[in-house]
Formats: structure tokens, sequence, C-alpha cells
């Protein structure tokens, strides 16, 4: 988009662009300041070119407002002449690049464009792989707190659970006491079985990786949450499910993670009038995306930020593991999970597997 209140300049500009060919660049003009930060706004643009002086403002304040307000769409600042301070204060503002009108020619515009949007593609690229090297490495973290907490408390478990074996055969013929030993008993083995649970999620058992088909995985998901989607009655449309595509990974686990995600789905769709549950497979060369998409409640920023956290949870009893597991199970496959949610709109994991590797 062009941000520039003065009609010739926009000419000039669209007839540099139009030179670049027109199935590369398509382009809209705002022509005042109000009008480009409220077009910013709406995010729909690729990257903006956006001139010094506007009138109600300058350029730099419209890269402020706009950056402030969370557009990271590459900014291109255009003054009249060259200008050092001009450039710095761009720059700091958070625009991506700074060109003087008068070096302005087809050649040194696409330079520019270029440079700009490959530097935003690679920021995008290089924060991903930051928050993917960050999730590994809580993964690691918890997994390590995991086996702390369960060395810790399963050894005087074992000491409780001896201690009421010797205690019972003293009182054999005391009924009520023998009632209290089988409670501690039962407390003990749940406890000892949330440890277990503990341990699974953060420590998955070595993975056997065979040639998959993920198609079957997904059929056998949904059949194993069938009673569930027909209890209540929840619209189920699929997409991309005619193919075979085959991926390096272990059934088990990925069956494990899907059918927890394809859960966490249909719980979110409690008491909805008409509850849907969409699944689409997509395919490149590398990889295939599995987009699980509901109509639910939806989650607020906190528990998208929470949510792969182990014991973190906004269900009545609980654990908070089950999308922890869901994490590490595909992590472990070389691939990636997000989830895009909005209150009250729906919630859509995306999960993207590498087709020709995995771990073994």
């Amino acid at each position: 988009m062009i941000v520039d209140d003065d009609e010739e300049d926009y000419l000039l500009l669209t007839d540099y662009i139009a030179e670049l060919g027109e199935d590369e660049y398509s382009f809209e003009w705002a022509s005042s300041f109000s009008e480009g930060a409220r077009k910013m706004q709406e995010a729909r643009h690729d990257i903006y070119l956006i001139d010094h002086w506007l009138g109600a403002g300058t350029g730099i304040d419209l890269i402020k407002d706009a950056t402030s307000k969370g557009c990271q769409t590459p900014k291109i600042l255009l003054t009249g002449v060259g200008n050092l301070e001009i450039d710095r204060q761009a720059i700091k503002a958070g625009a991506s690049d700074y060109l003087p009108k008068t070096l302005l020619n087809t050649e040194m515009l696409e330079r520019t464009l270029r440079h700009a949007i490959e530097h935003y593609e690679q920021n995008i690229l290089l924060k991903k792989a930051e928050k993917e090297l960050l999730r590994a490495e809580q993964i690691n973290l918890t997994s390590r707190m995991a086996r702390i907490i369960a060395h810790e408390v399963r050894n005087p478990l074992t000491n409780i659970n001896l201690a009421t074996d010797e205690l019972g055969s003293f009182i054999q013929n005391h009924e009520e006491a023998l009632l209290y030993t089988e409670i501690i008993k039962r407390s003990s083995e749940r406890i000892n079985n949330l440890i277990t649970d503990l341990l699974n999620s953060t420590r998955l058992a070595e993975s056997v990786m065979v040639e998959c088909n993920i198609e079957k995985i997904m059929n056998d998901v949904l059949l194993l949450c069938n009673d569930r989607i027909q209890l209540k009655k929840i619209k189920l449309s699929k997409s991309g499910f005619e193919e075979d595509t085959t991926l390096s990974g272990d059934p088990d686990k990925l069956k494990i993670a899907f059918v927890n995600i394809v859960t966490n789905a249909i719980e979110a769709m409690d008491l909805m009038a008409k509850p849907e549950l969409r699944i689409d497979l997509d395919r490149s060369e590398k990889w295939v995306s599995i987009r699980i998409s509901d109509n639910g409640h939806g989650m607020d920023e906190n528990t998208k930020k929470h949510l792969f956290e182990a014991f973190f949870t906004g269900k009545n009893g609980g654990m908070g593991l089950g999308m922890t597991t869901v994490q590490n199970v595909i992590l472990h496959h070389q691939g990636t999970v997000q989830v895009e949610s909005e209150v009250s709109k729906g919630t859509q994991f995306i999960v993207r597997l590498p087709r020709h590797s995995g771990n073994t």
C-alpha cells in the first residue's frame, strides 16, 4: 500500500511499480495520514510505502503508531531528499528501510521492496525457530522436574505401602481399622498412577518409527472418538482424506496426540446449539498439514499462552497433561503444532509433520 498525500508522487510510484510487472505487485492508495493509519490496522498488505510529509503528521509518526499497535509488516519511508537524522528516526520507529525520492527508479524500488520482504520473511522464520527451541527446552525442563518429583514421592510412598501391609497383619480382626488401611492403599495407588501419568506425558517411551498412512491414522482417531461425536450430535466434515499419504512415524503415538486434540475440540463444544468439527488434510512435497477446527467456546490469550504447559488446565477434574503429550509427540516426530483461537468463535489446531523423515 502507498501512503502519500501528493497524487503526482503517487502516480510516479505506480509507474515504477507497473514497470516491475503486473504479476509482481498490486497496490492500494491511502491519500492521508488518517486513511493510512486506518488501513494499516487492517493488516491486509504485504508492504507499505509511506511518504514522510503527510499533513496531519509525519510518516515516522504513522510508522510509530502502526508498530505500537502490532503491525509488523515491512514499512519503507520515502522522503524528498536524503537526511541521515530522518533515516535514523525512521529505523528507530520501526521502518524496514528509508528511500529518498531523488534516488528513486525502477531498479532501486525493486531492490528495496525485495530486500524488505525477504528480511521480514527471514525474521518470521527466525522467530518461529526460536519459539520451537524454547518449547523444546521447556519440555526438557518439565521432564527433568517430573523425574525428580517422581523419585522424591515414590520413595516415601513405597514405605507407606510396606508399613500399611505390615500393619494389616496386626489388625486382621478389626474391620474398622482394616477399612482405614484400604483407604490408605487406594490413595497410595492413586498417587502412584498420577506420577505414572506425569512421566508418560513428559517422557515418551521409545517410539517405533515405521512407514504409516496419515489418512488411516486420522480415520482411526475419528473411529475412537465416534461415540462422543454421535452422542453430542456434532456435525463432522472432512477433506483431503481421499489420497494415500505416507510418512515416517509411530502410528500409536500419533493416534494418542490426535485423539487428545479431537477430544479437546469435542469438549470445547459443550452446550453449543450446532457443534461442528472439521478436519482438513493438506500436503506439500515435504509436509502434511492436519487442521482440526471446532466452533466451540474458544480460548483467551492466557489459555493459548500456557496451553502446552504441564498441569495447566481449564477443565474441572483435568490434570492438564493432554496438550503436553500432544506437543511432545509432535516434536518427537520433528513436526510443529500451532493453535489459533478466539473466545466464542472456536479453535483450530494446525499440526505439520514431515512426510519422509522422523526420529529412530
